[in-house]
């Protein structure tokens, strides 16, 4: 067969690979183009479809804000009225260890879920394995949609 006849059946490669990025581009991000719910952690990793990312991250910002609170309300109350700490001289250093610790570990993990949410915002689906993604009409012939993790 020649090699116009092969052309005129199957097109070329290029324009295939072309038209599948389109409908890649067009495909639609879960919960809507919005940015502000990414720099919520853990809301943006939620709308993303990360469901264990969020939790976990939840529960970290929750469990290192609230021992950060309590360590710094505990060392307010520990001062007197000069500023000092007479009465807990020897427990101050490691609370206020604690209390650092904890405050930087809240904030780093803000600061992840913020640029894990707008990371996994802008990133166009991809092929995984096992898990396709549905886009529109992508076969030269116009069959019906198809998940194209299955090729």
């Amino acid at each position: 067969m020649p090699s116009t006849t092969q052309y005129a059946v199957r097109p070329p490669v290029e324009s295939v690979r072309r038209r599948y990025l389109l409908e890649l581009k067009q495909v639609e991000r879960r919960g809507g183009k919005s940015v502000v719910p990414n720099l919520l952690p853990p809301w943006g990793q939620f709308r993303n479809g990360h469901r264990v990312k969020g939790y976990l991250l939840l529960s970290g910002e929750v469990g290192f804000g609230l021992t950060s609170i309590t360590t710094a309300a505990l060392l307010w109350h520990w001062k007197d009225d000069t500023g000092q700490f007479h009465d807990k001289e020897g427990a101050y250093r490691p609370v206020s260890i604690v209390n650092y610790v904890s405050f930087g570990l809240t904030v780093a993990l803000v600061v992840y879920g913020v640029v894990d949410g707008l990371y996994y915002h802008y990133r166009l689906p991809t092929r995984d394995k096992g898990e396709g993604v549905k886009t529109g009409l992508i076969d030269p012939n116009r069959l019906p949609a198809r998940e194209l993790g299955a090729f």
